[in-house]
């Protein structure tokens, strides 16, 4: 299976933990937490508090979502990663490219929309968005920087093109 990458790095403490605060989720919808030594399989304590606290103890949290709420979309299957390097954080969320590529236009829009807003308020940081691994720039669909985005058009297939998340990028791009 193929995944679809939203990520952002070099961030604050701060911006990580908005970006957190974003994510809705029932405790009931999770699968995994890496490092699993911490909790084992009490889930129902992976709250947003929990997380925040986690990302300052460990260098690389992983949280796997049955489901997740991102930016009022749905998605299936969701890797939530916030990984550190001293002060810097990088947050990603690795997400089954099918459920980006058969999102509904206004799931694309709110979604699309939504990170557009985020990007705003990250200081000159972009947001990613990519095929796994979404840092690597050939991987790249578009970044989002201060409100702005832009297209990476390049190695996109024709199927990619034909889909409701690619064009409603592109048209938010204009």
């Amino acid at each position: 299976m193929e995944y679809f990458e939203i990520l952002i790095d070099n961030i604050s403490k701060q911006v990580t933990e908005t970006f957190i605060d974003l994510l809705k989720y029932n405790t009931d919808d999770i699968k995994n937490v890496t490092p699993n030594n911490i909790i084992e399989d009490n889930f129902h304590l992976v709250t947003k508090e929990f997380i925040k606290r986690l990302m300052c103890l460990h260098n690389n949290i992983g949280i796997m979502f049955e489901r997740l709420d991102i930016l009022s979309v749905d998605m299936k299957e969701t890797l939530l990663m916030i990984s550190r390097d001293y002060d810097n954080y990088s947050f990603l969320l690795n997400i089954r490219e099918n459920d980006i590529w058969n999102m509904s236009v206004s799931d694309s829009k709110k979604m699309i929309l939504g990170l557009k807003e985020k990007s705003k308020e990250l200081c000159d940081k972009t947001i990613i968005l990519g095929f796994e691994p979404a840092d690597d720039i050939d991987m790249q669909i578009a970044t989002i920087q201060n409100g702005i985005i832009r297209m990476c058009e390049d190695e996109i297939s024709d199927n990619y093109k034909n889909s409701y998340f690619y064009n409603c990028l592109k048209e938010c791009s204009n």
